[in-house]
């Protein structure tokens, strides 16, 4: 449920509501930062997340404009929902594209974690396969074998790839026999 007495969050939650389809139901809504990495950069933005029935929706009002992206649920991958020293954190994959959702410290945070679980698509790690780690290689094209290695390794410190999974990759990209193979 969103906090109407948060006039910050509902003041940001009436400027992005023109943006989002009309058709979709707003659920929840928290302010934090957006940092979007894709083939080795990083972006931070701070704004607005609104879960709806379909998307989430990540809006931000600047000078000059604004800028609204929307993350359907069901092209939402690998995440994980935590809660560090900063605030909580959110990170998930949609579109190639590594998002990190964090310093969430405003809003129906356990509402809003709640509704991404329920909403987005999990994949089990038993459940992987060769066209996931291709994605994944997709995403780090351009990087060299070990920094690809290093951002694959940082999913398996994330529990989103398993340590024999990994392996079997690292020896694929090195050129390795394979135990599966």
């Amino acid at each position: 449920m969103i906090d109407k007495k948060n006039k910050k969050l509902v003041n940001k939650l009436m400027q992005a509501d023109p943006h989002i389809n009309p058709t979709e139901k707003i659920y929840e809504a928290v302010l934090g930062t957006l940092q979007a990495t894709l083939i080795g950069t990083t972006i931070i933005k701070k704004g607005i997340f609104i879960a709806t029935d379909q998307n989430l929706y990540f809006f931000r009002k600047y000078f000059s404009g604004y800028e609204c992206e929307v993350f359907p649920y069901e092209e939402i991958t690998f995440k994980d929902i935590g809660n560090r020293l900063s605030g909580h954190r959110i990170i998930f994959y949609a579109n190639h594209t590594k998002i990190v959702i964090s310093q969430i410290k405003s809003g129906d945070i356990k509402g809003f974690m709640e509704r991404l679980e329920k909403q987005t698509v999990t994949e089990a790690n038993e459940n992987l396969t060769e066209n996931t780690y291709e994605l994944i290689l997709d995403e780090e094209k351009g990087k060299s074998i070990v920094e690809y290695l290093k951002a694959l390794k940082e999913l398996v410190e994330m529990d989103i790839v398993t340590q024999e999974d990994f392996n079997e990759v690292k020896k694929k990209t090195l050129g390795l026999p394979s135990k599966k193979a």
